[in-house]
């Protein structure tokens, strides 16, 4: 579940048993910065875009994979990111 907070989407909260809280990498407010979706991979930064359209990017098709650019929840926003496929 996300929420937007200063053009961020946002961790709000991990759904039990779903892909990214089975991962262990995402916590709450940890910020999604880019998403890379099918074979090419290519990284697309989702920085101020609605949340809905982040939702339907991250998505894809069925037993796909994603890639999340993710900026922690615990440093600021010059901080290390992180890659985390689910």
């Amino acid at each position: 579940m996300l929420a937007k907070k200063d053009d961020y989407a946002t961790i709000r909260e991990l759904v039990p048993g779903g892909p990214a809280a089975l991962s262990g990498q995402l916590r709450i407010g940890d910020r999604i910065l880019g998403v890379a979706q099918g074979e090419s991979r290519i990284m697309t930064d989702v920085l101020g875009w609605r949340l809905d359209d982040t939702v339907a990017l991250m998505r894809g098709s069925a037993d796909s994979a994603v890639l999340l650019d993710v900026l922690p929840a615990d440093v600021g926003p010059d901080g290390e990111h992180l890659l985390v496929s689910l």
